[in-house]
């Protein structure tokens, strides 16, 4: 796709968060004796992971790769987004 040389990859980003928020579901349905293996497999501190499965998303802010990473990507974005939305809604 030729957009992604200005966009990212949107695609890859989505299924990043999929992803993430796929296995955060999984850590916080976990006891603790699985939530303290699981720490070691993926190599994550406990203290992080238990905390990341109570809250049941990430303790900070997820600058995921793929995403949008300047103003002048987010008008062409905005503008892109503006154009397929104008181009459904017309009569």
């Amino acid at each position: 796709m030729q957009l992604n040389l200005w966009i990212g990859n949107v695609v890859e980003a989505v299924r990043h968060c999929r992803t993430m928020n796929s296995e955060i579901r999984r850590a916080s349905a976990m006891s603790e004796d699985e939530l303290f293996a699981f720490a070691k497999e993926i190599g994550a501190p406990y203290h992080l992971l238990k905390e990341t499965a109570r809250l049941k998303k990430l303790p900070v802010v997820n600058f995921a790769a793929g995403g949008v990473a300047t103003p002048g990507r987010w008008l062409l974005w905005f503008a892109l987004l503006w154009l397929t939305v104008a181009q459904r809604t017309r009569p």
